[in-house]
């Protein structure tokens, strides 16, 4: 997927479409990884090839470019949009409201210290993957996000403790996504 680029002037663009009645494509939507690196980590040669992605999530943990993954049960809702009034009865569209809701369910004592990191706050560079196999994020990774985590002890015999959080960002347009280079699940 190339980067989108939007008509300076008011020529409507009408971008392709693939619809199948025979064999359509559907992918499975739940988000099952977050990856994170450091805001100042550099971003993908190419995020489309998995030796870079292995190379950086088995770097050392004190390193630049290193990434994490998460194993998390996720979803993204539909962006929060607001579009303001100008001249001319004109509308425009302001970068729409992204979020990630996930949680965390394994509770061993380095995700618990994980959380209680992660509340100091930070700049992280967020790829996530889905159930289907897809990976969204581009070679950037969502940038300028803000990551609140917390700790959720529910009632009831059979709870867990769980990590819930949501990543939030502002952005025109939805992420990059490709079929990730390597097994998400």
């Amino acid at each position: 997927m190339a980067a989108i680029t939007c008509p300076a002037d008011c020529t409507d663009a009408l971008p392709a479409v693939l619809f199948s009645d025979c064999s359509p494509e559907v992918n499975l939507s739940e988000i099952v990884a977050i990856f994170l690196s450091k805001g100042s980590s550099t971003p993908f040669t190419d995020w489309k090839v998995a030796s870079e992605w292995t190379q950086r999530m088995g770097t050392p943990a004190n390193a630049d470019d290193k990434i994490i993954a998460l194993s998390v049960i996720g979803d993204k809702p539909v962006p929060g949009k607001q579009e303001i009034a100008i001249s001319n009865f004109r509308k425009k569209t302001l970068p729409k409201d992204h979020s990630i809701n996930f949680e965390i369910d394994e509770s061993n004592d380095t995700n618990h210290d994980f959380v209680r990191n992660m509340e100091c706050g930070g700049s992280f560079r967020v790829w996530y993957a889905t159930a289907s196999g897809h990976l969204f994020g581009g070679n950037q990774g969502i940038t300028k996000s803000t990551i609140n985590i917390d700790m959720s002890l529910e009632r009831g015999e059979n709870s867990v403790q769980k990590y819930p959080g949501t990543i939030t960002w502002k952005s025109k347009h939805t992420e990059e996504r490709v079929t990730a280079p390597f097994p998400v699940m």
